[in-house]
């Protein structure tokens, strides 16, 4: 029919202007490769002014333990995990289970003072974040139990001052929501210009994603009102839209304003929704 022929065309004109408009919003900013060891990250060769580091590597661990600013060098137990990764294999944890909590600790070395960021992405499931001692950042309620706890995902830009020499990193971490557990994706640090270029980049292919698939789905169930008889039609524009709100509630967060207290739930429930969604044989 010459309707849907025109409506195809018209969907693939606004895809291409979408990318051409927000072509300009893609992160280019360098990247430098660089591993902690031992709990300690090595940046003194790295110019932080022009570079953004991936926060990777061996940091110290501590399984079943909250840990304070000040306590870590006496809290014992104290262990080294690959970041990003979950804790499920991690030697200490016997059950193999996502569930429990944790502290992560890092210690940067920086060569001189100056303004940085840090970019935070979602962490399983609740977190409090302290840089040198001091609360910077921290999503939902970090608790020893489920009944303690409450999940949250907030990804956020931080800023802080950095000192010459020694920075510390002190994360807890608590998850009794998720089946995986920790920081399964690393953070980001750079100058404020080039985090928030890398989080502007994120969320705009995150909108990208988001508008093609539910200009994809809204297509199909057209499809669907005038050819009632392919049931397909209604069950892949429903799966393409359902798809499309969860890029919106899982990666940078477009609404993170939704995220607080009842609504904090709702980005783990929808994933754990388009998981059976997607696999409804398993």
């Amino acid at each position: 029919m010459k309707w849907i022929r025109k409506f195809k065309l018209l969907i693939v004109a606004g895809l291409l202007l979408v990318l051409y408009f927000t072509g300009c919003s893609v992160d280019r900013s360098p990247r430098a490769k660089v591993n902690a060891e031992s709990g300690v990250l090595d940046l003194t060769g790295v110019r932080l002014d022009q570079d953004i580091v991936a926060l990777e590597g061996q940091w110290e661990f501590f399984w079943n333990r909250h840990v304070l600013p000040g306590e870590a060098e006496t809290a014992g137990d104290r262990a080294y995990i690959q970041v990003p990764g979950s804790w499920n294999k991690f030697s200490g944890n016997p059950e193999q289970s996502g569930y429990g909590t944790a502290a992560y600790r890092l210690q940067i070395l920086i060569p001189q003072e100056t303004r940085l960021a840090f970019l935070v992405p979602r962490v399983h499931t609740a977190y409090e974040m302290f840089v040198n001692g001091e609360l910077v950042a921290g999503a939902g309620t970090v608790g020893k139990n489920l009944e303690d706890s409450d999940p949250r995902y907030m990804p956020q830009i931080v800023l802080f001052e950095s000192r010459a020499g020694v920075n510390e990193i002190l994360i807890n971490v608590s998850n009794f929501h998720h089946r995986s557990g920790g920081m399964l994706e690393p953070i980001q640090l750079g100058s404020e210009e080039n985090i928030l270029r890398l989080q502007t980049g994120s969320l705009a292919r995150e909108l990208i994603l988001f508008g093609s698939l539910v200009t994809i789905g809204f297509y199909h169930l057209a499809l669907y009102i005038f050819r009632k008889k392919n049931r397909s039609s209604l069950y892949f524009g429903l799966f393409s839209v359902l798809v499309g709100i969860r890029t919106l509630l899982v990666g940078q967060r477009f609404f993170p304003s939704c995220s607080r207290i009842s609504v904090g739930r709702l980005p783990i429930k929808f994933r754990h929704c388009h998981i059976i969604w997607e696999c409804p044989s398993s």
